[in-house]
């Protein structure tokens, strides 16, 4: 959809969001417990001239470089469902 309008993608990496909400909770973790949880905002990647495969794996792996080593994908997760 980015390609198509030529807009640029922001790759967003949120660190440790399952310790702020855990799967089991209603509500998320009461403020005042040190949660080590942050969000990172990558620079813009522009998709002038890019495929989709090309900015799926730039996007892919923004997002992947941001997070802690503890978050990483596995070598070989895929990176896009066709």
């Amino acid at each position: 959809m980015a390609t198509a309008t030529g807009a640029s993608i922001v790759p967003i990496s949120i660190c440790y969001a399952h310790k702020v909400h855990p799967k089991n909770y209603v509500l998320p973790v009461r403020m005042g417990r040190r949660i080590p949880a942050s969000i990172h905002v990558g620079e813009p990647i522009d998709t002038e001239g890019k495929s989709e495969d090309e900015l799926t794996e730039n996007v892919w792996c923004q997002i992947a470089e941001n997070l802690p080593e503890s978050q990483k994908p596995l070598v070989g997760t895929p990176r896009s469902v066709k």
